[in-house]
């Protein structure tokens, strides 16, 4: 008599279980790391933006000398300059804020003598990407930098 011997109707059910949670746990991680890759790329756009941003906001700092280099612009008041950039279809939105550097002690760097000014610049630059205004897993994103600026 030959025997057959099979799999239960629950050792196959348990089987396609465990696989559909393998496979469910692999498109879980792929999705994260596409999206991390993805958050990555972003990062790398907003630190390229907020140095073209920065460098041409300080050039035209340096052009408008007198209201730049006789006014303080904290972060907690009015901005130097605020505005809106775009870059491949993602909208920046941009504060500049600028203040006189000073030592520990308190003591303006550089002096108070014209032409040997010293500023801190700060540029807070945020966005959110398409024009749906959001971006599913990560949000809003922002970008913070500052430059030591000289007066010419």
């Amino acid at each position: 008599m030959i025997s057959r011997r099979g799999f239960s109707l629950a050792e196959v059910l348990l089987a396609v279980f465990l696989c559909a949670v393998a496979l469910l746990a692999v498109v879980g991680l792929s999705l994260g790391l596409l999206r991390g890759q993805r958050k990555t790329v972003d990062l790398s756009a907003g630190q390229a933006a907020a140095d073209h941003i920065l460098s041409n906001l300080i050039e035209r700092a340096q052009r408008e000398h007198d209201e730049f280099w006789n006014h303080e612009y904290p972060a907690s008041g009015p901005a130097y300059r605020e505005g809106s950039y775009v870059l491949n279809r993602t909208d920046f939105a941009y504060r500049m804020d600028a203040e006189t550097a000073q030592s520990p002690a308190g003591q303006n760097i550089g002096g108070s003598s014209t032409q040997n000014r010293v500023k801190v610049v700060r540029l807070h630059l945020s966005w959110w990407g398409q024009s749906n205004n959001q971006r599913q897993g990560y949000g809003k994103l922002q970008y913070d930098c500052i430059r030591l600026v000289h007066e010419r």
